[in-house]
């Protein structure tokens, strides 16, 4: 139980991380602003996005 939450933090940890560093570049895009004005929900962006993978 311990361990699968671990692990759920670690991947949410990673997929913040790489959203901070991808977010100057993305937020340049149209596809980006497109997203966030449809959905405003970073969970809709995130299976969204090409930087990340499909969760």
């Amino acid at each position: 139980m311990a361990l699968s939450i671990g692990l759920a933090l670690g991947w949410l940890a990673a997929a913040l991380l790489v959203l901070f560093l991808n977010i100057t570049r993305i937020s340049a895009t149209q596809h980006y602003v497109r997203i966030e004005g449809e959905a405003g929900h970073a969970g809709d962006w995130i299976r969204s996005s090409r930087y990340l993978p499909n969760f």
